[in-house]
């Protein structure tokens, strides 16, 4: 897909626990041994965009060591944070984590706390450190599941449970999703104005 003029890819075969030492198992960055993996990944743990962000934060990041880099918080030499300091600068993060902390700051305004996290991913993923090569729930679907019935939610309920949830003979078309979608939110602000009350 990426075409040999510009990357050429070699396909290692490891034993399961080579591969595991140097992907999901690797507790640092200089354990990390690949260049190209499908063997990283975060999920959110909760309901912000910080859950997605904050995993690339230089000082303590939960999956720099998929980047070659490990946190500057488990670091103990002075010559080590030091050039630590010089490759997360050289890679930008240092401006990303800058960014984070800006929207992390923000807690009483939800749209404009989204809108400079919005920023810092914008900032990441121009930097090029880190490619996402799938989303899993935010990739392209098509459905027969009646938009906005049954449960949906990445904390407390489960995802993947069917109460309520309503089919139909005809996977879900662009318009009808449209309609639900704001006689959904039409009646989200009817709650909210009778629970102002």
């Amino acid at each position: 897909m990426l075409g040999k003029d510009n990357v050429e890819i070699d396909i290692i075969q490891a034993a399961e626990d080579k591969y595991l030492a140097g992907t999901y198992q690797a507790a640092t960055g200089a354990q990390s041994d690949f260049d190209i993996s499908n063997a990283s990944g975060w999920s959110p743990d909760y309901q912000d965009p910080s859950t997605y962000l904050d995993i690339y934060k230089p000082s303590s990041g939960a999956l720099l060591n998929t980047l070659g880099l490990t946190p500057a918080s488990a670091l103990t030499s002075a010559a080590d944070k030091a050039d630590y300091a010089k490759a997360a600068k050289a890679a930008g993060l240092d401006k990303f984590e800058e960014l984070t902390n800006q929207a992390e700051a923000i807690t009483t305004d939800t749209n404009a706390r989204n809108k400079a996290f919005a920023k810092a991913e914008a900032y990441l993923l121009s930097t090029g450190v880190q490619i996402p090569i799938n989303s899993l729930g935010g990739t392209p679907s098509v459905t027969k599941v009646v938009p906005f019935t049954g449960l949906k939610s990445w904390t407390g309920a489960s995802s993947s449970r069917f109460d309520g949830m309503k089919m139909q003979s005809k996977p879900v078309t662009t318009s009808q999703f449209n309609k639900a979608l704001k006689a959904w939110t039409a009646k989200r602000a009817e709650i909210a104005k009778e629970q102002d009350k």
